[in-house]
């Protein structure tokens, strides 16, 4: 992970723009993790709120989906 936080958010922004889950937990996780160590920037931050926001809106729309199969 890079130490300017220009360059980490240049990284997950590419990563959040894929769309995929995985690379949006990626950034989730990233982000956590470095926030333990140190404040994160403004933009991080918001990074940070939009990567839970996205993950927690897929599962429980996932999670509604399972609990509605159609009947055979």
């Amino acid at each position: 992970m890079p130490l300017d936080w220009k360059c980490r958010f240049k990284e997950n922004t590419d990563k959040m723009q894929t769309g995929s889950l995985l690379q949006v937990a990626e950034v989730l996780k990233s982000l956590l993790l470095l926030q333990n160590e140190k404040p994160l920037s403004f933009r991080e931050k918001k990074m940070l709120d939009r990567s839970r926001h996205l993950l927690v809106s897929e599962l429980s729309i996932a999670r509604e989906c399972a609990r509605w199969k159609p009947r055979p």
